[in-house]
């Protein structure tokens, strides 16, 4: 399937998957670690 896809493409699809992935993961993180300090009772100006 993506053996007809020319080197360059498939570059630049791999590159984008892994910013994506990357940038997902690590807005799931952060948003666990902010659900954990509410649940400790801090609020947004502490």
């Amino acid at each position: 399937m993506f053996s007809t896809i020319p080197a360059n493409v498939r570059q630049y699809m791999l590159v984008t998957f892994n910013y994506w992935n990357f940038t997902v993961t690590d807005g799931a993180l952060r948003m666990l670690v902010v659900l954990y300090f509410h649940q400790l009772g801090y609020s947004p100006l502490e």
